[in-house]
């Protein structure tokens, strides 16, 4: 009699999931570990891009003075 091999880890591990149900157990959405690596490096780009990007902002403005052009003219009054 042959005997059957237990199925390999490597063939059934996908890793984890999260899986939101609705009241009537229907399932609304999975959340795979893509989602979250995604998520997480989304999130720590746009915390780079606003400490440099308020940094960036705060030194340019702090020092700026408009050209004589673009000063309003001065009006006379008689």
């Amino acid at each position: 009699m042959n005997k059957l091999s237990a199925p390999s880890r490597e063939k059934n591990d996908f890793g984890w999931s999260i899986q939101f149900y609705s009241g009537d157990r229907r399932l609304l959405f999975c959340i795979y570990p893509s989602h979250a690596w995604i998520f997480l490096a989304g999130l720590s780009l746009g915390c780079i891009v606003t400490l440099f990007g308020v940094g960036a902002d705060h030194q340019a403005t702090e020092n700026y003075e408009p050209p004589e052009s673009l000063q309003p003219a001065i009006l006379q009054v008689d």
